[in-house]
């Protein structure tokens, strides 16, 4: 066991420094295994967002939005050994064709935006 670090602590993985605001997050398998059934229940399989840290400190604020039975949820000063980014899916092959084609355009310019809603 690592000095300064607990039982449950041992088994987690090194903590990230942290998260930046808007990552997708969700609690790591070995938070989830020490909780009791109905939290764990609660918070297994829920991807929330980070929403800034909590009162200065490195521990985030993370967003759960409403999902089918489980009300909206946001927790305050996570610890961030407890969580793992959730990692972005690529975007199907249609959908990345029109992002490309999306930043090659050359958009509309600001006059004739003005002139849209004059």
């Amino acid at each position: 066991m690592t000095k300064g670090r607990g039982p449950l602590e041992a088994n987690m993985p090194a903590p990230r420094n942290r998260f930046e605001l808007d990552e997708k997050v969700r609690f790591t398998k070995e938070r989830l295994d020490v909780l009791s059934a109905q939290d764990r229940r609660s918070l297994e399989g829920r991807i929330g967002m980070v929403q800034g840290n909590y009162n200065g400190t490195r521990k985030p604020i993370v967003y759960f939005p409403a999902a089918l039975n489980q009300p909206e949820l946001r927790l305050f000063g996570v610890d961030l050994r407890q969580l793992e980014l959730v990692e972005k899916e690529p975007l199907p092959p249609q959908e990345a064709e029109l992002s490309e084609d999306f930043e090659d355009s050359p958009g509309v310019s600001q006059t004739e935006a003005d002139d849209l809603f004059a």
